[in-house]
């Protein structure tokens, strides 16, 4: 009676012993075995990652609310001023800022350092702009699309340009691909699985005459199936390190 317990405790420890000998005399079948669940396993953890780093990008994005307004360059001084005093009569509007193209210019050689080839330029490519600033409590596409279009409408205007709606189009694809990452792990969760099952079962089939030896001398359901066990969870513990790495 006194020798049981250690009996119990031994024989699972010898069968995880004689499981490690088996892999390790058959390195080809568990690398390949290994390798193949690590691949499958790499393939959420890599989109988990993908998808914390443009969303930690997304995060340092701050939309300026503003929007702005590209004017023609026959536009004369008296329709531009009248076209921000148009603006900043809006409710929506904070302030409306006029940016010359000479301005523009400037603050584009100090931004880019192209001063020597800029004087080649024969003339200003640059348009005079508009920077129109929208109060916070206004600021969302709504009002940016309708203050857009209006603005669009103007004959001096050739373009107005905003870039809310392109942060929140980013963080919508954002909580999309979150979406499909937790359906993808889910398939591949699922995947990882019957490859381990079938796997196993593979192993079962080539030790069918171990099998019935063991259970002709005795061997319970629980012994014989243990080893295979082992096997299954070793792979597996391998194959997460791998897709880790």
């Amino acid at each position: 009676m006194s020798n049981t317990p250690s009996r119990l405790i031994l024989i699972p420890y010898r069968t995880l012993i004689t499981s490690l000998m088996r892999m390790w005399r058959t390195p080809v079948s568990t690398l390949f075995t290994v390798t193949v669940i690590g691949v499958v396993l790499s393939l959420p953890m890599g989109l988990y990652i993908a998808s914390q780093n443009v969303s930690a990008i997304t995060e340092t994005l701050k939309a300026t609310n503003e929007l702005t307004v590209f004017l023609s360059k026959q536009t004369k001084d008296e329709s531009i001023a009248q076209i921000v005093s148009d603006l900043e009569q809006l409710p929506q509007v904070e302030f409306a800022k006029v940016i010359s193209d000479d301005d523009a210019l400037e603050e584009f050689k100090d931004i880019t350092g192209l001063y020597s080839i800029i004087e080649f330029v024969p003339e200003n490519p640059l348009p005079t702009t508009i920077a129109v600033r929208i109060r916070e409590q206004y600021a969302n596409i709504e009002v940016f699309e309708n203050l857009a279009t209006k603005l669009r409408l103007l004959q001096a205007v050739n373009a107005v340009e905003y870039d809310l709606v392109w942060i929140q189009r980013l963080r919508s694809a954002i909580d999309f691909s979150r979406t499909m990452f937790a359906m993808i792990s889910g398939f591949v969760l699922l995947a990882a699985i019957l490859i381990v099952c079938y796997t196993t079962r593979i192993s079962v089939e080539t030790r069918q005459d171990e099998i019935h030896l063991l259970e002709q001398i005795g061997g319970t359901r629980s012994y014989i199936c243990r080893p295979f066990v082992y096997i299954a969870v070793m792979h597996s513990l391998l194959a997460v390190l791998l897709g880790l790495g």
